[in-house]
């Protein structure tokens, strides 16, 4: 598993859920979420790209709606639309951020208060929440909790 987190933007430890990192500072919410591929194909996987990212923007949105964190209502709508094709995301708006000091290509999208950001890094779909006023998205490897730490899926 790929364990990003945000690189001096958020000093709080983040919370683990499912596959999900995030923390409800006051400075806004923060999620990072890292997924596999969904097919082996490197070609199959590009044709559906942007349908991944909307899937893994409703995955954290969804995982997010289900904890005790304050969501904008165009993100708690996204995460619990059912029915929607994840590509209905729209194209989105290409950007770039940082993995470990190195530019990476993203996409981005504006729900509210909020930016979504998604991007593929060494074979895994990640996907990046962030308030929207945040200037710069800079991540980068973190020794992150590894049980689950709070909300419903806790142990």
């Amino acid at each position: 598993m790929i364990d990003l987190w945000f690189a001096g933007a958020v000093i709080q430890e983040p919370s683990r859920s499912d596959s999900m990192l995030y923390v409800q500072g006051s400075g806004g919410l923060f999620a990072v979420l890292a997924r596999g591929p969904v097919f082996a194909d490197l070609r199959e996987e590009s044709t559906d790209l942007l349908s991944h990212y909307g899937g893994n923007v409703e995955a954290v949105s969804h995982l997010l709606s289900l904890i005790p964190v304050s969501l904008s209502p165009a993100l708690l709508k996204w995460g619990t639309l059912r029915d929607v094709p994840a590509a209905d995301i729209g194209v989105g708006t290409p950007v770039l951020i940082s993995i470990d000091g190195a530019f990476q290509l993203a996409l981005s999208w504006r729900f509210d208060s909020a930016r979504a950001y998604a991007t593929t890094y060494r074979g895994a779909h990640i996907t990046v929440i962030a308030p929207a006023q945040l200037e710069r998205i800079e991540l980068a490897h973190t020794q992150a909790p590894t049980a689950l730490s709070e909300g419903p899926m806790a142990t």
